[in-house]
């Protein structure tokens, strides 16, 4: 299909930004909405506004898309003294100068191509102020992708970033078309908060694109040890290991670790120091190994080599699915929840995908007698592995084509 309606999107987070995982849920919709007849023109930041980069990332974009970028700084490198910095000047985060660059330079894109619609993502709230100013400046309909709650029970934690944050979102909320959230809780959450525009709350799930490391059958395992994997960050409270270590100890002390040598790995934890200072008290080193990050490409292969992938979802992040989940799908690789039981993580993996590896992430003993289960399937051969028929349900590909279609309906009058 030829591409017949252009889409301005604002993401701040954007190749080659390397700290964010949401420029995946940007990338795949720039791939895959030509086929819904819309054509994206990404409006994003210079390079220089970004802590961190990786350029080799500038060629998962799309070939030929139109990717224009504004002036901005953050204000934490840029007008800090040694670190410190007045709040005000980060308002409504570090990158607030962004903020008048893209508006003059989405009104710019605005005269010279002519969109239908101004689509915006959230964590960076600089994205939607920018685009509610072109919004009022264009009349353009405007969808406003949330992804996760602004605002809930422990975030933002400043009353300074609550109160900034609410502005932004009950602003949002009253003048976009459609306001999209990936959770279904989350979407709950919204059509509470605000009843009045609960029809325009609508939910499009994160999910994975297949590449060629994953879209291939699974690795086999070495059959030598059984080795478990968590790579990524495990901040605290959300992804907090600690109950995990003592599920691990209460293995050791009852006798029920599996006949095969059991070998955890935890790969850029971010807190390598404080996990390893764990371990080393509980007695674990032997079996639990923290280590440092390591290229996506050799990520992937350690991860399609594992017996089985970890994922921790605490209760504090009961309105979210980590992106990870989705990943752990395509993989074709047995997966382990250490969740919330009220969460949709929980909901997911173990409602809808079935896994029986599933336990309390506070709770050491449910842990510990899950991992005794799947060993013992492991060992027996008869480890469950979610079927390839959720594949194409939660392919990004998927998600964009809704996307097109919310584009379609809030463009049609």
């Amino acid at each position: 299909m030829q591409p017949s309606r252009r889409v301005l999107m604002l993401a701040f987070q954007f190749p080659p930004y390397d700290q964010s995982t949401g420029a995946q849920r940007v990338l795949s919709f720039i791939r895959h909405l030509p086929t819904k007849g819309w054509s994206p023109i990404v409006l994003t930041a210079r390079e220089s506004a970004y802590p961190q980069i990786d350029r080799s990332t500038l060629a998962t974009i799309p070939e030929g898309t139109l990717v224009l970028r504004a002036f901005g700084f953050d204000v934490a490198r840029t007008l800090s003294i040694r670190g410190i910095y007045p709040r005000a000047l980060a308002t409504p985060d570090r990158w607030n100068s962004w903020i008048v660059g893209s508006v003059f330079a989405g009104m710019r894109a605005i005269r010279n191509y002519r969109p239908a619609a101004l689509w915006a993502t959230f964590p960076t709230p600089s994205s939607l102020a920018a685009a509610l100013c072109l919004q009022k400046l264009s009349g353009l309909p405007l969808i406003a992708d949330l992804r996760d709650p602004m605002i809930y029970e422990g975030w933002p934690e400043t009353k300074w970033e609550r109160k900034v944050y609410g502005l932004i979102e009950r602003r949002m909320v009253r003048v976009a078309r459609a306001v999209v959230v990936t959770t279904p809780s989350a979407g709950r959450m919204y059509r509470e908060r605000y009843p009045q525009f609960a029809d325009k709350i609508r939910v499009i799930p994160n999910g994975m694109e297949p590449t060629p490391d994953l879209a291939a059958p699974a690795a086999p395992s070495s059959k030598a040890s059984i080795m478990l994997l968590h790579s990524g960050l495990m901040e605290i409270p959300d992804r907090d290991p600690r109950a995990f270590f003592e599920g691990l100890r209460l293995l050791v002390t009852q006798g029920r670790l599996p006949k095969t040598p059991l070998h955890i790995v935890l790969r850029a934890s971010g807190k390598e120091a404080l996990y390893t200072e764990q371990v080393r008290a509980l007695g674990l080193n032997d079996i639990v190994s923290i280590k440092s990050r390591i290229g996506r490409a050799e990520a992937i292969r350690e991860m399609m080599s594992a017996s089985a992938l970890l994922l921790f979802q605490g209760k504090h992040c009961n309105r979210q699915i980590p992106a990870k989940a989705y990943e752990y799908l395509f993989s074709q690789k047995p997966m382990i929840g250490l969740l919330d039981v009220e969460g949709d993580t929980q909901a997911l993996i173990q409602g809808e995908w079935h896994v029986p590896y599933c336990a309390d992430m506070e709770d050491p003993q449910n842990i510990a007698d899950t991992i005794a289960k799947f060993a013992a399937d492991y060992e027996q051969g008869t480890a469950y592995v979610p079927p390839t028929a959720l594949h194409d349900q939660h392919s990004r590909r998927t998600q964009a084509l809704k996307l097109g279609d919310l584009l379609d309906e809030c463009t049609a009058s």
